[in-house]
């Protein structure tokens, strides 16, 4: 059984996790092209190329990024006020629920680099500056 400080502090870890989770869909939302990269690593094409052939397909590409952002923002935030609230209660539903979402929410970033073979915000942040953006492993 956790002690109230383990459970304080726990909830505070949880809550820092979905914050970052909203701060990446904020930086999503205002700046869509920084998830060019992956576009670009996937489809072997370049971002100007597509956007001189094909605006309208470039256009519709990065709403699609927008909603990514939205969509963090839109899980990222509540979850966050469950950590700081239920799960600090001890409610069982928090705890499931914020293994469930953070799970979802944590994982499909690293399948969608592992995939696209682009670098994400995460890799970039453990990578350090010394990462220079270069994609790979």
């Amino acid at each position: 059984m956790m002690t109230p400080r383990q459970v304080r502090t726990a909830s505070r870890v949880i809550a820092a996790a979905d914050a970052a989770i909203v701060a990446l869909g904020v930086l999503a939302l205002l700046f869509p092209g920084q998830l060019i990269p992956g576009y670009e690593h996937y489809t072997g094409y370049s971002w100007p190329a597509l956007m001189h052939t094909s605006p309208a397909t470039g256009h519709f590409i990065l709403a699609g990024f927008c909603l990514v952002g939205a969509l963090n923002v839109a899980v990222g935030l509540p979850l966050s006020v469950i950590a700081l609230t239920a799960f600090r209660a001890r409610q069982r539903w928090a705890w499931w629920t914020l293994l469930t979402a953070n799970a979802i929410g944590l994982g499909a970033p690293i399948i969608c680099d592992l995939t696209t073979g682009a670098i994400g915000p995460l890799r970039a942040a453990r990578m350090g500056p010394a990462g220079g953006g270069a994609a790979g492993p």
